[in-house]
């Protein structure tokens, strides 16, 4: 089963890593960080990276629940449950995604060892309107809300924590002219977007939106504002 923690924006691997420590007798460690690629397109050429597809979050793939939640309670500070904060369970208590939530986010990672949502192979009509997608996209096609071919990006509507979420999916077209982009130098345009985060709870939040709101949902984030859950 997978289950979903809490940490702040920037420290999701290594809040990972602390936590697989908890399970070092397991040959494959529970313990990761959900990450998608993304491109960016400069001079006509689609450059490749990858990013946290959900900040602040660490996802555990168990059947191990007192072991995680003994994890929890001891990196207090760094991790925490969803549902953290009340009296009887001050930490939270571990509870799984649902069925159909884990099935859909595995289809979407396609059996990825590095667990990384890839871009999917679309194919679009002279009118804009995409006509064929790879995998589980291509199943979800109606449920696309918005589109923007140009930046080779799709947003779908999905149900995730018994709501209906906004999930941002890059794509990829046949003859996309590519290349990987550098990690380190000013071309890269992570350096040049100047949203930054603080590394705390309360800034564990889709950039823009009001840091002193509560967080009790599960999120993603992405500098144009397409978002994965909670305001």
């Amino acid at each position: 089963m997978w289950y979903v923690v809490q940490t702040p924006v920037g420290r999701e691997a290594e809040a990972a890593e602390k936590l697989n420590h908890f399970y070092r007798d397991k040959a494959e460690k529970p313990c990761f960080v959900l990450s998608k690629e993304r491109t960016w397109r400069m001079g006509g050429v689609y450059y490749v990276d990858t990013e946290v597809m959900f900040p602040g979050y660490v996802f555990v793939d168990t059947a191990d629940e007192p072991v995680l939640e003994d994890g929890v309670k001891c990196l207090a500070g760094l991790v925490r449950f969803l549902n953290a904060g009340s009296e009887a369970h001050l930490y939270g208590t571990a509870v799984p995604l649902k069925k159909e939530e884990e099935k859909f986010l595995k289809e979407l990672l396609r059996e990825d060892s590095s667990h990384t949502v890839r871009r999917f192979l679309v194919r679009a009509n002279d009118a804009g309107e995409i006509e064929w997608a790879e995998g589980v996209l291509g199943e979800m096609l109606p449920k696309i809300i918005r589109k923007r071919l140009r930046k080779r990006i799709v947003t779908i509507q999905a149900e995730l924590l018994n709501e209906a979420r906004q999930v941002e999916l890059a794509i990829r077209m046949e003859d996309d002219p590519e290349a990987v982009f550098p990690k380190k130098g000013p071309l890269n345009p992570k350096n040049l977007s100047g949203d930054f985060q603080e590394n705390d709870f309360s800034r564990v939040s889709v950039s823009g939106k009001n840091p002193s709101k509560k967080i009790t949902r599960l999120h993603g984030a992405e500098n144009d504002g397409t978002k994965l859950a909670a305001e």
